[in-house]
């Protein structure tokens, strides 16, 4: 994305933790994003996408999210019947995470999850990492978000080298 791009983004802080909110908000304004919302609570994020019109391109959510967490957060968003549903990118911050919730980060239409210390080079990079694989969004009666598939590469074709 351009910075001229990155300028017309409306962006979501719903992070409990105003340190990390703050070092995140100074990375993505040093990028030229201007349009940063900041809550710390579920509500608090929804009074930010009602102002923003329901148009929200990137959310940036903590799993401590209270009172419902970052997880049903995500899902609500994504299962809503309104242009927020297809907020572009959904970023999942967590201190420390098993595969279990990572896979339900995930299904539950998360764009990326960033796990342990978050500093502002960790953020511009992931960040830059989900926009430029942005993912087919899918819309369906149970799912609505990034789509989930990992292709399967085609088979290799060149000459076996490998010894048996």
């Amino acid at each position: 994305m351009s910075k001229k791009s990155l300028s017309e983004l409306n962006v979501v802080l719903a992070l409990p933790n105003q340190q990390v909110a703050q070092g995140i908000s100074n990375s993505l304004r040093s990028e030229g994003i201007k349009r940063i919302a900041y809550a710390s609570t579920s509500s608090e994020a929804l009074n930010a996408m009602a102002s923003s019109g329901g148009r929200v391109n990137m959310f940036f959510l903590a799993s401590n999210l209270e009172p419902h967490g970052g997880i049903d957060f995500t899902r609500f968003v994504r299962m809503t019947n309104s242009p927020m549903a297809r907020a572009d990118i959904i970023l999942h911050l967590d201190g420390e995470v098993t595969k279990e919730r990572a896979l339900e980060a995930r299904n539950a239409g998360a764009s990326a999850l960033m796990i342990g210390d978050i500093t502002g080079a960790v953020v511009l990079k992931q960040m830059e990492q989900v926009i430029s694989v942005q993912k087919k969004f899918i819309t369906s009666d149970s799912y609505t978000g990034p789509d989930r598939r990992r292709l399967n590469p085609p088979p290799y074709t060149g000459q076996e080298k490998r010894q048996s």
